[in-house]
């Protein structure tokens, strides 16, 4: 998925890290059972509510709203590197904005070079697509829309 959404929303992101924190921290004070160590356990839960409030926002929110209400999508993306792998992920292309899409086929693979630019097809929104299919793009070949 696309990252380029995360600018518009930068601004909530410190709002629902310091948000979850807060409820993290909180719940240690409502929880029936008082811990042996009440500083490190208040340590843990602001660092869990921290890592959980980001981890909603910037990737749960935009992966539902792809699912949910996403419809057929195209993004233009630049490719930065072709890894032989990274972890997991085999036959990886690595985007300019440092995301990663998996598992392409040699014969796709085989036509990008760096700094090519591709189309990543999905289902998606305006955050993001999540790709189900990859391909050379051509500017050539776009049509130019009427002026009026």
């Amino acid at each position: 998925m696309s990252l380029s959404w995360v600018a518009l929303i930068s601004g909530w992101v410190p709002v629902s890290v310091i948000a979850s924190m807060l409820l993290g921290g909180a719940a240690i004070f409502v929880a029936p059972v008082r811990p042996k160590r009440p500083v490190v356990t208040l340590v843990a839960a602001l660092m869990f509510g921290a890592f959980s409030g980001s981890l909603l926002l910037l990737h749960t929110i935009p992966a539902l709203a792809a699912v949910l209400v996403g419809q057929r999508a195209g993004i233009v993306q630049i490719v930065r590197s072709l890894p032989e792998r990274r972890g997991k992920c085999r036959n990886p292309v690595e985007l300019a904005t440092g995301e990663l899409i998996c598992d392409l086929s040699d014969e796709v693979r085989s036509r990008l070079t760096p700094g090519m630019e591709i189309i990543v097809i999905g289902r998606g929104t305006w955050i993001g697509v999540i790709p189900d299919h990859v391909e050379p793009f051509d500017r050539s070949k776009l049509v130019k829309a009427p002026s009026f």
